[in-house]
């Protein structure tokens, strides 16, 4: 048989003359005509007996009285007893006082059945989660090292020989569900932005490129197919059981309406969790998926990394758009389906910029620095202390403000370039005026605007526009082309080619 203890402190305000020692303390109690109090024992509804023990006195410095009531149950019918705990207080608040309580070993009782459930489910949610990112991601995404260490990383060598935790038993419960169930888009919807603005129609717009935008979550993704239920169904369910957690793990009161509750939340999300878990071998995760993918999951591991995976992905995507004034972010693919628009791998993209002079030999190597950062963080093995990555934060920052400064400056510039074809197939440069929002100007980047020779040859435009763009800093597309023609008087005439 079970041994129940429950004490309350309540607080009277010494004025209440209707309770001021514990005689009247006691009167006090038997208001209710549920409770009957002789010598150490109470008795509730006739039925129901406990150790009763009190004790009084005043509040030093304070015109209050406390009285400390002990309540001592040898019976294992809880319900009865949670009733007689809740009139002793609704009858001690009606007369102003202010229980708080010392000791309840009913919310211990709830709290130690419980625990075991909360403490399951999590574990089969953490087990899927790294099921799902060894055997469909690969085992480089993980940091065999908690997020403690990762913090306190100062001397790495001596860990090479601790023993190691996995990452994923170190996230928060809360943060559990984010891996699964949180929304995100492998897309930077400001290239959306872009889409919808060029399009001059409805026909224009392609409706399974625009979908991709929208934000879906892994469950959404890759077990919707294999387990009959919706993420939101999971999310909000684990999240209520956080609440509840949170109650068990900082000692709050917990009633038996919660444990019912937690009962009901763990089997609720037990049997699709196992479902998943089952079912796993049938997901399929595209390789091009598999780096979004890690990225989500390390973001939820550690703040800082998160801060930094943010800021390189808005970098990558300035770096794309500012590739992208020249083309360079694009090329023609063949396939069964003919010849399509392929995207530029970053690495061949990111040379093409150097080598057009996009970027500065020391912006180059810094961008390069953090590339090399960012994959070691998802895919390597080695440590980073917070003063590391907080580093590299700050020279993503410096980065990203740089590129965007040269997108503004680049995509405003045009340029006219005049033609002399007096040769058949070849062209030559005669002038070129090179303007920003129409006005002209002599410099660009230090270099001279009009570093260009009048002596090369080309044997197709698009040579001329490509290297006049590299000369200038002008995006291709801005580029207009004009002709010398000879009018009738053998007087330069200039015609627009349309």
């Amino acid at each position: 048989m079970n041994e129940f203890v429950v004490e309350y402190l309540i607080l009277m305000d010494a004025e209440n003359a209707f309770c001021d020692n514990k005689k009247t303390f006691n009167n006090l109690m038997q208001v209710n005509s549920d409770v009957k109090i002789n010598s150490n024992k109470l008795k509730y509804k006739n039925t129901f007996e406990v150790e009763y023990l009190l004790s009084a006195g005043d509040v030093g410095n304070k015109s209050q009285r406390f009285f400390q009531v002990s309540l001592k149950s040898k019976s294992n019918d809880l319900d009865t007893f949670v009733l007689l705990l809740k009139d002793i207080k609704r009858i001690v608040s009606n007369f102003g006082g202010r229980p708080e309580v010392l000791r309840d070993d009913i919310s211990t009782y709830y709290s130690n059945l419980s625990y075991p459930m909360i403490h399951r489910i999590e574990n089969l949610m953490r087990k899927l989660i790294t099921n799902f990112m060894l055997r469909k991601i690969g085992k480089s995404w993980l940091k065999e090292s908690s997020p403690d260490d990762f913090k306190n990383a100062v001397d790495k060598s001596k860990r090479k020989d601790s023993a190691q935790v996995n990452t994923i038993y170190q996230v928060d419960f809360i943060h559990l569900a984010d891996f699964l169930f949180k929304p995100y888009s492998v897309k930077d919807v400001k290239e959306l932005y872009g889409i919808i603005e060029k399009a001059k129609n409805l026909e224009e717009l392609d409706l399974l490129l625009i979908k991709e935008y929208i934000p879906k979550s892994n469950w959404l993704k890759y077990f919707s197919d294999i387990v009959d239920c919706d993420d939101t169904f999971l999310s909000k369910r684990w999240s209520q059981l956080y609440e509840l957690r949170c109650k068990v793990a900082h000692n709050s009161i917990v009633v038996k309406h919660d444990h019912d509750e937690i009962v009901k939340l763990v089997g609720e999300i037990e049997n699709y969790l196992e479902k998943a878990i089952k079912n796993i071998d049938l997901i399929s995760v595209p390789i091009d998926d598999k780096e979004t993918v890690a990225e989500s999951v390390m973001s939820n591991i550690n703040q800082l990394y998160g801060d930094f995976i943010i800021l390189w992905k808005k970098l990558d995507s300035q770096i794309n758009s500012l590739a992208g004034l020249y083309y360079l972010n694009v090329r023609q693919v063949s396939g069964a389906h003919g010849i399509r628009q392929g995207k530029v791998p970053f690495f061949i993209m990111f040379k093409d910029m150097k080598k057009k002079n996009l970027l500065s030999d020391e912006l180059f190597d810094k961008i390069s620095t953090l590339q090399q950062f960012r994959n070691v963080l998802m895919h390597g093995e080695e440590l980073f202390s917070d003063s590391d990555v907080q580093r590299n934060i700050n020279l993503a920052v410096e980065c990203l403000s740089r590129i965007k400064f040269l997108f503004d400056l680049i995509s405003l510039r045009n340029a006219t370039v005049i033609i002399d074809d007096s040769i058949p197939s070849i062209f030559r440069i005669y002038n070129v005026d090179v303007y920003s929002n129409g006005i002209e100007f002599d410099d660009t980047f230090g270099k001279p605007a009009l570093n260009i020779s009048n002596e090369i040859e080309f044997t197709s435009l698009d040579d001329v526009t490509e290297y006049v763009s590299r000369q200038v800093f002008v995006p291709n597309k801005n580029i207009e082309i004009t002709f010398i023609e000879k009018n009738e008087d053998s007087e330069l005439d200039l015609a627009r080619v349309v």
